[in-house]
């Protein structure tokens, strides 16, 4: 125990090394807005400049300075597309350029509307499989709307419509417009429009809409005939959603510009939190280190070559952005596998306290784990690789030997207790045949005296 407690202590230098660095973040990045008229998000965009994000306001008939990827690099690092009145947002803001922007590590928050859905904005999220209604259509709700007019495009949503994991929509209170707290999640939807989502995995639902909703073409109010006008209806519909790739870029989608408009206070906390999400101000995680060691040689860190059947004890080191600084990130499903082309181990770590002491570092969390190396040689890979919705991937790989036993370093007979019975059959064997020379070479011979003869 005490020799483990040692081996700890020793190894954490090398995992606190990377707690230093510089913060890898978009957080604070340069950022272009597209919007016809800024003034009408005024406090949103205000937001944005207190938490020092550089921010460029274009609208798309102005084309200088919408180039998002110059000579294979990022021109910003985010982009805002607020609803604008275009039907198209022009060559450099095409589907085309959106993926490559997006490919190339650049976060995206799109929010359209019933009367703004650009085309090349939907065809980037269908690449993604995030199918937004068309240009026209708006969602509806007859039974669970907040207006009072016969159009019924004002929903109300409650926190139960709220699908975001933690990780993305967290402690979500609403405002009420002279500043006082209302019910936890409760907000209007106004004018806007929905989209159904496909089989992505990486797709990450937001906002649901209510199953008395449904989204139709209001473009031809004279046709009464709405079911043959339907896009999607019900929970099959969603309001907000979001997708990380797996280069840990991020794109949110939000289908109401009443959400971000002056004035809505009762949506402020959810548009926070899904902005700080998309531009990775939040649920960011990184592996400052990681290391293992073969406890027959603990002075070796990382060793290349393991015994079969020899102790191994492996430690990683994770943190969390909280918008602020790194921090210790806690979790209990972070897990080990060690690989030959299937898992051999696949072992769920916890977190060490006796070397988080001994790094003296309050912004990692250190997990370990302690485990035999199997009966088998080869090569192995140490992988940790933790993906969870919402939170950055992480992944740590690590390829060592495992040899087979050496010829000199197998056990000699006496040290097998089931040879000691043939050991012992042999040495009286030796034994019995050394008394026997003895015997025969020592002993006198004495030949018997004849009776003599008489006459």
């Amino acid at each position: 125990m005490y020799f483990c407690q040692w081996l700890l202590t020793a190894g954490i230098a090398a995992l606190s090394l990377g707690a230093g660095f510089a913060k890898p973040l978009n957080g604070a990045g340069r950022t272009l807005v597209v919007v016809d008229d800024p003034n009408e998000y005024s406090q949103y965009l205000e937001s944005l400049e207190q938490r020092e994000f550089q921010l460029t306001i274009k609208d798309t008939h102005d084309e200088s300075g919408l180039e998002l990827v110059n000579y294979g690099e990022l021109t910003y690092d985010n982009l805002i597309v607020l609803p604008t009145k275009a039907k198209s947002l022009g060559p450099k803001l095409s589907a085309k350029a959106l993926l490559e922007y997006f490919n190339l590590g650049g976060n995206i928050l799109a929010v359209t509307s019933a009367k703004s859905s650009p085309e090349s904005l939907r065809e980037f999220a269908a690449e993604l499989d995030i199918h937004i209604s068309p240009r026209g259509y708006q969602i509806v709700d007859h039974f669970n709307s907040a207006d009072s007019s016969d159009e019924h495009n004002v929903l109300k949503l409650t926190s139960a419509n709220i699908n975001a994991p933690d990780s993305v929509i967290s402690d979500i209170i609403s405002h009420d417009e002279d500043g006082g707290s209302t019910k936890s999640g409760e907000f209007d939807y106004e004018a806007g429009n929905a989209a159904y989502l496909g089989n992505n995995e990486l797709v990450i639902p937001f906002i649901s809409a209510p199953s008395t909703s449904y989204v139709f073409d209001a473009r031809e109010q004279e046709d009464n005939d709405v079911a043959d006008k339907l896009w999607v209806s019900g929970s099959q519909a969603y309001l907000a959603a979001g997708l990380q790739s797996r280069k840990n870029t991020r794109f949110s989608w939000v289908g109401s510009a009443s959400l971000f408009k002056n004035g809505a206070a009762a949506s402020a906390s959810a548009i926070d939190n899904i902005t700080k999400w998309t531009f990775q101000e939040k649920s960011v995680l990184k592996s400052v280190g990681a290391s293992h060691y073969d406890l027959t040689f603990p002075e070796v860190e990382n060793p290349h070559i393991y015994k079969v059947s020899t102790d191994v004890l492996y430690l990683i080191s994770l943190s969390e952005w909280n918008g602020n600084e790194w921090v210790p990130f806690d979790a209990s499903d972070v897990q080990l596998e060690f690989i030959m082309l299937d898992p051999y181990y696949r072992l769920t770590l916890s977190r060490n306290a006796t070397a988080e002491a001994a790094a003296e570092d309050g912004s990692i969390a250190i997990y370990s784990t302690q485990f035999k190396a199997p009966d088998q040689y080869g090569m192995f890979t140490f992988k940790t690789e933790y993906q969870r919705p919402g939170y950055t991937f992480v992944e740590d790989a690590r390829v060592v030997t495992v040899r087979h036993i050496a010829n000199d370093e197998w056990p000699r007979s006496w040290e097998i207790t089931n040879s000691w019975v043939y050991l012992t059959s042999a040495g009286s064997v030796v034994i019995g045949w050394l008394v026997f020379v003895a015997f025969y070479l020592y002993t006198g011979y004495s030949p018997k005296k004849s009776d003599k003869k008489t006459q």
